[in-house]
């Protein structure tokens, strides 16, 4: 089976950048460099998310930990990993 795997919530790329370079500047005190170049002219990005549904229905537990939470783990175990 193919299971979408989120939040249930849209969260767009730059806004999980900059939440990332956040938590890492609080978090571990890194500075972390957002590359961004704005769309050509005429482009539209289309939004994209996936449902969640199938996930929820198979799985009765959900996590209930915030995106902040989640990425400062990530971060913390990659950081200690490394070391």
């Amino acid at each position: 089976r193919v299971l979408n795997v989120g939040s249930g919530r849209v969260v767009s790329i730059r806004t999980l950048a900059e939440t990332f370079a956040a938590v890492a500047r609080r978090a571990l005190g890194r500075e972390v460099g957002l590359v961004t170049e704005p769309a050509p002219p005429g482009k539209i990005w289309p939004d994209r998310w996936v449902a969640i549904d199938r996930l929820r229905a198979l799985c009765p537990w959900f996590p209930g930990v915030s995106l902040e939470a989640g990425i400062e783990e990530l971060l913390r175990a990659r950081w200690a990993e490394a070391a």
